[in-house]
């Protein structure tokens, strides 16, 4: 995505999904500021970032959050229950600088949080802390 941006090919996108963080290894340098500002680069301006942060050991959401705010975005949990029938649940967490797609009842529901709460520091290039969102 950066060679794009540096190349001038560069692509918008409506929707654009990260789905990198379940294992118990996490890639920390997809959830940095640098890569929030970056996947927001290759977004239309009403875009919307789908993050997948299911994970067993670590609570990404103040991580996303934080990003967020720090870039007046706005960013809704959107949780999805398993079943009986081997579907696991999942989390997301939605980014965007678009108040009317955030503000959709679809979005905003029981089953969503209306704004994810921060409390970790904001991860760079330079600095995560993986024990601040330990569960």
């Amino acid at each position: 995505m950066e060679r794009e941006l540096l190349a001038g090919d560069l692509q918008r996108f409506d929707v654009l999904a990260v789905d990198a963080f379940s294992s118990d290894s996490i890639p920390a340098h997809l959830l940095t500021h640098e890569a929030l500002v970056l996947y927001m680069k290759h977004l239309t301006a009403d875009g919307v970032l789908a993050l997948h942060i299911s994970n067993r050991h670590l609570d990404l959401r103040p991580v996303v959050a934080g990003l967020a705010q720090q870039e007046g975005l706005l960013s809704r949990i959107v949780e999805a229950d398993g079943n009986d029938r081997g579907c696991w649940g999942s989390t997301w967490v939605l980014v965007t600088a678009n108040r009317e797609f955030a503000a959709r009842p679809v979005i905003v529901n029981a089953e969503s949080d209306h704004e994810t709460e921060s409390g970790a520091d904001i991860w760079t290039d330079d600095y995560s802390n993986i024990y601040q969102i330990l569960n």
